[in-house]
C-alpha cells in the first residue's frame, strides 16, 4: 500500500473515522494490502460503530491470510452478532411435558440487569411493578439474564418478598451473540418450567423480548412486552455523542448503521407479536405503535401511584388475568362510608344463615365462652380479648387454619339466627372486629389468615355477620372496618391464588365466594365476584367428581366430606345445574361402596377410620343408607362388584347384606388405582385393602394428620412429601401400603404425569372375582391381577417388567392389623391367628420369593404402623415377600382364611393365566 495511503489510514484510524477509511481502501482496491494490525483495528471500530456488514467483509479478508475464515475470532464474533440480529438463531426451546400447567395469576418478569446488583431507573421499575402487582393479587417473580449476580448455579434470591431467579452462564457480550442467545433461551425455558407463570413480561430491549417470545410460543403463555424507550434511537444518540456524528454524516453520507436497522427490526418483531405492550410514557407508546404494535394493545404504565392498576389493566386485557381483576383492584381506593354501606346493605334481600356458612362445625356458644374453642382432641383456645391473632395456634397448621376460618364464630351465629341471642352476636362481632383490625390492611405473613380455604370458609360468615350487625346498632367506625374487610375479601377470594381447581380447596373457595357475593350483591364489584364464583363452582364439580361419581383425590373420606359440602350448597340454592346435580347423585350412590362391613369409611389415601353417621346427608341414597344403618333403613344393593373406571377403584362386597344381622359376614376388597394429581396422593398405586370374616385383614396406613410443613427447598419435597413429621411421611410411603416396591424406592409422585385411572378389566364369575390394574412407573411397569373368593382366599399376581437387564429388588408389602396374634414364620410365608378364635390367616409366596419377617411398631426405620385417627400412631403388622429379578417377574401371593396349604391352593373356575394382563 502506498506510503501516503498508509499515513491517511493511520490518521483516519486515530480520528475513529471507520467508514471513510473502509470506503478509501475499497475504492483504492487495497483491502488485501492493509496491514493486519490496522485491519484488525478497523474491524473492531466498524463493529463498535454498528457497521456490521462492512466489519464482516474486512474480517473475512484478514482471516484468509491465516487460512481459517470460519474459526477466525473477529469474523466469528461479527458473524454471530449478525446471525442473532437477523433472527437466524435456532432457539431449540425444550417443549413442556404433560405435567406443565401454568399457575393462574403468576407472572414472570424477564429483565436484563436487576437489583441489588444494579440500582437504576430500569431495575427500580421492574421491582416496583413486581411489588405493586403482588399488592394487587398477582404472584410476581423476576428472572434476570445469565451472568447477573455472578450465579455459579441456579438460585433464587428474595428481595422485599419478590423472588429473583438467577441463572448461570456467561454475561451478555462476553461470548458470541448467537451462541449466548441460544443458551439464554434454553435456560429461560427451564425457569418457566419451574415457576409455571401464566404470562411472561420481558423488559426491553428486544433481547429479553425475543427470548421470552420463543418460550411463550412453545409453552402457550401470554406475552406482555414492557417497553421503556426507543432503544435503537438511544443507541444511535450515544454513538453521535461518542463519535461526533452529525445528521449529514449519519445517515446522510455513510448511511444508517446495520446495528440500528437490525435492532429496530427485532424490536418491531417483538412489538407485533406481543399480546399486550406496556410503555413507560406516551412517547414510548407512540414509538411502539409506529413500529407495528396494535393501538388497542398498548397501555401506558408510567411510574407513579396508578402504575399498578394500569399494569393489571394490561394483563387483564391480554387474557392473563380474569375479567374484573382491575375493577376489584381499584375498590381499595375508595372504601364506602358508613351511611353508604348501610344504604347498600339494606338494599340486598335478607337471607337466612345458610349451611355453607356453618359447614363442618359443631359445639355450643356457652362452651366456647366458658372453656374456649376446641378443635378435635387439641387443647382449648381461650378467645378472651385482647387476643393475639398473629401467634395463636402456630404450632398446629390445621388448628390455625380453622381459627382463621372463624370456626369459633359458627355457634354464635347459630344462636343469633335461631334464638336472636344478641349477646352471642355481639361476642362474635367483637372477635371479628379484633381480627379485622389485625389483618384487613397489610399482609399476614406467618399466619393462615389468607390461606385459600380459610378465605373460602370465612367469607360467607363475614357476609352474614356484616348484614346482621345492622340489626344490633353497630357504630359507624365498626361498620366501616367491616366494609373494609369485605373489600379485602373480595380482592383476596377473587385472586387466582385463592382458587386451586385441582383440589377440594377449590370447592370451598368457589362455594364460599358464591354465598359471600350473593348475600352482599348490592355492594360494588360483587356482581363480578358472584359470576366468577358460579363459574368456579361448575368447574370444580366436574374436576372433583369423575363421570363415574368417584372423587378424584384418592381418599374415600374426602369423597364423603366434599360430597356433604356440595349437598349443602345444593340445599342453599347455590347449585341448580341439572348435569351437575346428576353427577352429585352418582357420587351419593358411590358413597356406599366406601363403607366397610364394620360401618367405617375404608382407609385409603388421606382417610382416617371414620365411623359413618347414618344421619349424614351423604348417606341418604337408599343403598348407601342401608349400609350406614346396618340394614335398618334403605334398600340392599343387588350388585357385588363396583368398578369406577374414571376415578380409579374396583370394589367387591360379597355376599351383599340383605338384612340387619348379616353385614359383618360380607367379604370386602378394594383395589385402588388412581393418580389424578398430587392432592392426598400416597405411594399406593394398586394397593389393596381386605375385610373378611368379621375382621380387618389387609389395612391401609391412614393419614396421621398435617403437621410441620416442609420448607419449599427441602429435598423431601422432590420425593412428593409436603410435611416433615416422620409419622406423616411414613404413612405416605410405599411400604405402608399393600403394593409393590422396587429397589427400595417409593412410587414417584412429583415429576411424573398423573395417569388418571389404572383399573383395567374386572369381572365376577360363579362367586369368584377378578380385578386387574396396570401402572407405568416409567422406569418399571406393574400389572396386578387379584382373584378373590369371599370368605376363603385372595390370590394376588404382581407382574413387573423393566426396560433394562439390571438386577432389581422387588418387594410386595403386606400390612395387617394389630389384632392378629401368634405370628408364625414358615419357609414360604407367615401365618397369624385371627381374633376371637376365627382360625388362622396364611400369607404365602407361590413363586419362591423370600419372606421379610413380620414386625410390629418398628422404630428404625419406621415400619409396621397405622394411623386410624389423626395424630394417633399405633403398631400394626408389616411383612413382605421379595425377589431379585431381571427383565420380568411374577410375584404370586396367596392369602387364605382357612389355612389351605399352597400345594392344595384353590383355583378359580376360570383360568387365571388364560389371558396375560396388558404390560405383563
Amino acid at each position: 500500500m502506498p506510503g501516503w495511503l498508509t499515513d491517511v489510514a493511520r490518521q483516519l484510524l486515530d480520528a475513529r473515522l471507520a467508514v471513510p477509511l473502509d470506503e478509501l481502501v475499497r475504492v483504492a482496491g487495497v483491502h488485501e494490502e492493509l496491514g493486519t494490525a490496522d485491519g484488525r483495528q478497523l474491524v473492531s471500530m466498524l463493529r463498535d460503530q454498528g457497521y456490521l456488514e462492512r466489519a464482516l467483509e474486512l474480517a473475512v479478508v484478514l482471516a484468509r491470510r491465516t487460512g481459517d475464515e470460519e474459526r477466525d475470532p473477529a469474523a466469528a464474533r461479527v458473524r454471530g452478532q449478525l446471525r442473532f440480529l437477523r433472527g437466524e438463531v435456532s432457539q431449540g426451546v425444550i417443549p413442556p411435558d404433560s405435567t406443565f400447567e401454568p399457575e393462574a395469576g403468576r407472572v414472570l418478569h424477564v429483565a436484563g440487569a436487576s437489583l441489588p446488583f444494579v440500582d437504576s431507573s430500569y431495575t427500580q421499575r421492574t421491582h416496583a411493578l413486581a411489588l405493586r402487582g403482588a399488592e394487587l393479587g398477582l404472584q410476581a417473580r423476576v428472572v434476570s439474564q445469565m451472568g447477573v449476580g455472578g450465579a455459579s448455579g441456579y438460585r433464587v434470591d428474595v428481595l422485599d418478598g419478590v423472588e429473583y431467579h438467577r441463572i448461570p452462564g456467561p454475561a451478555r457480550g462476553s461470548s458470541a451473540a448467537d451462541d449466548w442467545f441460544a443458551l439464554y433461551v434454553k435456560r429461560l425455558a427451564a425457569v418457566v418450567r419451574k415457576v409455571r407463570p401464566v404470562a411472561l413480561v420481558p423488559s426491553s430491549d428486544f433481547v429479553n423480548g425475543l427470548a421470552a417470545l420463543a418460550v411463550a410460543r412453545a409453552y402457550g403463555l401470554t406475552l406482555v412486552y414492557d417497553v421503556r424507550g426507543a432503544w435503537e434511537d438511544s443507541w444511535l444518540r450515544r454513538q453521535r455523542e461518542v463519535y461526533g456524528w452529525t445528521e449529514d454524516l449519519v445517515p446522510g453520507t455513510w448511511g444508517m448503521p446495520d446495528l440500528w436497522s437490525l435492532r429496530r427490526s427485532r424490536e418491531a418483531e417483538v412489538l407485533c407479536a406481543a399480546d399486550t405492550v406496556i410503555a413507560n410514557s406516551d412517547e414510548t407508546a407512540q414509538h411502539a405503535i409506529e413500529l407495528g404494535a396494535r393501538v388497542d394493545a398498548v397501555f401506558v404504565v408510567a411510574d407513579g401511584v396508578d402504575a399498578g392498576y394500569r399494569y393489571v389493566d394490561a394483563l387483564e386485557w391480554a387474557g392473563a388475568l380474569e375479567r374484573g381483576t382491575a375493577q376489584l383492584a381499584r375498590l381499595g381506593e375508595r372504601r364506602p362510608a358508613a351511611d353508604e354501606l348501610r344504604r347498600l346493605l339494606c338494599a340486598a334481600p335478607p337471607r337466612p344463615l345458610d349451611r355453607t356458612s356453618t359447614t363442618g362445625v359443631a359445639g355450643s356458644a356457652q362452651a366456647i365462652r366458658d372453656r374456649g374453642w376446641v378443635l378435635g382432641a387439641l387443647p382449648p383456645v381461650l378467645l378472651d380479648l385482647p387476643f393475639d391473632w398473629r401467634t395463636a395456634c402456630q404450632e398446629n397448621r390445621s388448628q390455625a387454619f380453622h381459627l382463621h376460618a372463624w370456626d369459633f364464630a359458627v355457634p354464635f351465629l347459630r344462636a343469633w339466627a335461631e334464638k336472636r341471642d344478641e349477646g352471642a352476636l355481639r361476642w362474635c362481632l367483637d372477635r371479628a372486629l379484633s381480627w379485622c383490625e389485625t389483618f384487613v390492611d397489610g399482609d399476614a405473613q406467618g399466619t393462615m389468615a389468607w390461606y385459600d380455604m380459610a378465605i373460602g370458609l370465612r367469607s360467607p360468615r363475614l357476609a352474614y355477620l356484616v348484614r346482621e350487625a345492622l340489626e344490633i346498632g353497630v357504630d359507624d367506625g365498626q361498620l366501616e372496618l367491616l366494609g373494609a374487610a369485605v373489600v379485602r375479601h373480595q380482592q383476596e377470594i377473587f385472586a387466582a391464588r385463592a382458587y386451586n381447581p385441582r383440589t377440594n380447596h377449590g370447592f370451598y373457595t368457589a362455594v364460599g365466594e358464591v354465598s359471600f357475593a350473593r348475600r352482599l350483591v348490592t355492594l360494588p364489584g360483587m356482581d363480578v365476584v358472584l359470576a366468577q364464583g358460579q363459574a368456579r363452582l361448575t368447574e370444580i364439580a366436574t374436576r372433583q367428581f369423575a363421570e363415574d361419581g368417584g372423587h378424584r383425590e384418592h381418599s374415600p373420606d374426602y369423597h364423603r366430606m366434599v360430597l356433604e359440602s356440595f349437598l349443602d350448597a345444593v340445599d342453599d340454592g347455590l347449585i341448580d345445574d341439572p348435569q351437575l346435580l346428576e353427577r352429585l347423585d352418582r357420587a351419593e350412590q358411590v358413597m356406599g361402596w366406601f363403607i366397610r362391613p364394620d360401618r367405617t369409611i375404608v382407609q385409603i389415601g388421606d382417610s382416617p377410620a371414620t365411623a359413618v353417621s347414618a344421619g349424614s346427608r351423604t348417606m341418604r341414597s337408599p343403598r348407601t343408607l342401608f349400609l350406614a344403618t346396618g340394614g335398618a333403613h334403605g334398600e340392599p344393593n343387588p350388585r357385588e362388584l363396583m368398578v369406577l373406571p374414571d376415578s380409579g377403584y374396583a370394589i367387591v362386597r360379597s355376599p351383599q347384606p340383605r338384612g340387619v344381622n348379616d353385614h359383618l359376614s360380607a367379604g370386602y376388597v378394594t383395589l385402588m388405582g388412581a393418580f389424578h394429581s398430587r392432592a392426598h396422593k400416597h405411594c399406593d398405586d394398586l394397593s389393596l385393602t381386605w375385610f373378611d370374616a368379621g375382621t380387618e385383614v389387609l389395612i391401609d396406613s391412614g393419614r396421621f394428620g398435617y403437621l410441620d410443613q416442609l420448607p419449599a427447598d427441602s429435598p423431601a419435597r422432590d420425593e412428593g412429601f409436603f410435611y416433615g413429621r416422620p409419622e406423616r411421611q411414613y404413612v405416605e410411603t410405599t411400604r405402608a401400603h399393600n403394593t409393590v416396591e422396587v429397589d427400595g424406592g417409593n412410587h414417584r409422585r412429583r415429576g411424573r404425569a398423573p395417569y388418571g385411572s389404572a383399573i383395567r378389566e374386572c369381572e365376577e364369575r360363579d362367586g369368584f372375582f377378578r380385578l386387574v390394574g396396570a401402572v407405568d412407573h416409567e422406569s418399571w411397569q406393574h400389572v396386578r391381577a387379584v382373584t378373590y373368593r369371599p370368605g376363603k382366599w385372595l390370590l394376588v399376581e404382581d407382574g413387573v417388567t423393566f426396560p433394562d437387564s439390571d438386577e432389581h429388588l422387588v418387594r410386595a408389602w403386606w400390612n395387617l392389623p394389630d389384632s392378629l396374634l401368634d405370628p408364625r414364620e414358615e419357609a414360604d410365608g407367615v401365618s397369624f391367628a385371627l381374633p376371637e378364635g376365627g382360625g388362622r390367616l396364611s400369607l404365602r409366596s407361590m413363586d419362591g420369593a423370600s419372606v421379610i419377617a413380620p414386625v410390629k411398631g418398628q422404630e428404625e426405620p419406621l415400619r409396621g404402623w397405622r394411623s386410624a385417627a389423626d395424630y394417633s400412631f399405633t403398631p400394626a403388622w408389616s411383612v413382605a415377600l421379595e425377589a431379585r429379578v431381571t427383565r420380568a417377574h411374577r410375584l404370586t401371593t396367596l392369602l387364605t382364611l382357612d389355612g389351605t396349604r399352597p400345594d392344595a391352593a384353590p383355583v378359580s373356575p376360570f383360568d387365571l393365566f388364560a389371558t396375560t394382563p396388558e404390560g405383563d
